[in-house]
């Protein structure tokens, strides 16, 4: 989404009939060492050789990815979802497995972290991309979104008690995992602001840190709160390890913005429930699609009345 004073950014990829595609040492040269305009450059050939049914190796996606993704200029962004709407998601079997964690890494720049996660978890058995990551960095990556992502029976299945993955965890994203899985919120919280430091460091999610750990603290909350009817405001800032007047200020926040289902009461300093059963979900759901049929109704009749 842009903003009122941006413009919307349009990227064409025009090929030539008779066009000579470079080599792929030059196209690597581009991505590598190139400015955002030969990188964007390069990008617009390599999805103009994919259109043409040009073999591109995986060694040049997972270039490309390496060198490309980490971008704030729009068009490049742009240039990288055209990319992996044409890709070829076919090929033998290595090719799979790093086409996977380039895909994942993409899903990660855009905040798709439940899809990073999922992409991550099926290469964990067979990776094979050691020029985009280490398999260090590729568990890293695979326990971060799986905490964002994952509930609890999935998280303790296909994270905690996945051998490989235990083999060969990051210390401080052990330690963020093990402390939310087993509800200790003081020492979560303190590990998240360890995370959000690293995090700032990291080439990938440094565009990302503050949403991932906005997302991580809704998490710790919801699951905090979900055994209680009512819970009082000091009890639960006993248990982050943090002031009264903090949790007041973020549980406003999240409530304000719709990431939390609750409600406070200030006269009694207490949190209050807001789940609403299957019944009330549904008949929001209907209402809401009420209001988008209505809409599009309205849209029609005016069409037609012209």
């Amino acid at each position: 989404m842009t903003s009122s004073g941006e413009q919307p950014c349009y990227a064409l990829v025009h090929v030539a009939n008779d066009v000579e595609f470079p080599s792929e040492g030059q196209l690597k040269d581009k991505f590598e060492h190139g400015d955002t305009k030969s990188k964007t450059d390069a990008l617009k050939t390599l999805i103009s050789m994919l259109e043409a049914g040009e073999k591109v190796t995986s060694q040049l996606m997972m270039y490309m990815v390496r060198f490309c993704l980490p971008t704030s200029d729009h068009e490049l962004k742009k240039l990288l979802l055209i990319f992996w709407k044409v890709v070829p998601k076919g090929g033998d079997w290595d090719r799979k497995n790093q086409l996977r964690c380039c895909e994942a890494l993409y899903n990660m720049a855009v905040r798709d972290l439940s899809g990073a996660a999922s992409l991550f978890l099926e290469a964990v058995p067979t990776f094979d991309a050691e020029e985009l990551m280490d398999y260090e960095t590729m568990i890293f990556y695979t326990v971060l979104c799986s905490i964002y992502a994952l509930d609890r029976p999935d998280l303790e299945e296909k994270v905690i008690n996945n051998g490989d993955i235990q083999q060969q965890q990051n210390p401080l994203v052990k330690r963020l995992l093990t402390t939310f899985y087993n509800s200790e919120y003081g020492q979560f919280f303190l590990a998240l602001a360890e995370m959000e430091k690293y995090l700032k460091q990291d080439r990938y999610m440094n565009p990302h840190y503050q949403f991932y750990t906005r997302a991580l603290r809704v998490r710790a909350y919801q699951q905090f709160l979900t055994p209680y009817n009512t819970v009082s405001l000091e009890v639960m800032a006993n248990c982050f390890g943090v002031s009264v007047e903090f949790v007041d200020k973020e549980l406003f926040m999240f409530i304000s913005s719709g990431a939390l289902n609750v409600r406070i009461d200030a006269v009694k300093g207490v949190v209050e429930m807001g789940q609403m059963d299957g019944k009330n979900q549904q008949y929001k759901k209907l209402l809401h699609d009420g209001d988008i049929l209505l809409n599009r109704i309205q849209k029609l009749s005016r069409v037609i009345n012209v």
